[in-house]
């Protein structure tokens, strides 16, 4: 009887020692899942940093294309300028030119006039 007793005892050893085992298994394998967790974590806030960065990268360069723009038209306005200042300038030298030419006339009434009185 007692080798009975000896051999329950040692299958609820080797039972009881198993069930650790398989609990320290349970432990390791929650542990695992914490980390593969955290492993994910860090995975989508790296994806939220990268996704973050294209759109900051994005609207840089909607950014510098709109100061193209404004430089592009900045230049169109300056290049306008310069057209109506020359066509300014081509106006007033028009309106010297009339006014000579009115002065010429004047003089050539002068001479008209002076050459009739003599006559």
């Amino acid at each position: 009887m007692n080798s009975y007793r000896f051999e329950s005892g040692r299958i609820a050893v080797v039972s009881a020692t198993h069930a650790a085992v398989l609990t320290e298994h349970a432990v390791i394998s929650a542990t695992h899942a914490v980390v593969l967790t955290e492993r994910a974590v860090i995975s989508a806030t790296h994806a939220v940093v990268l996704t973050e960065r294209a759109v900051i990268s994005a609207t840089h360069a909607v950014m510098l294309t709109e100061h193209a723009v404004i430089s592009a038209t900045r230049a169109v306005v300056s290049t306008e300028r310069a057209v109506i200042s020359a066509t300014r300038a081509v106006v007033s030298t028009e309106r010297a030119v009339i006014s000579a030419t009115h002065a010429v006339v004047l003089t050539e009434d002068a001479v008209i006039s002076a050459t009739q009185t003599m006559i």
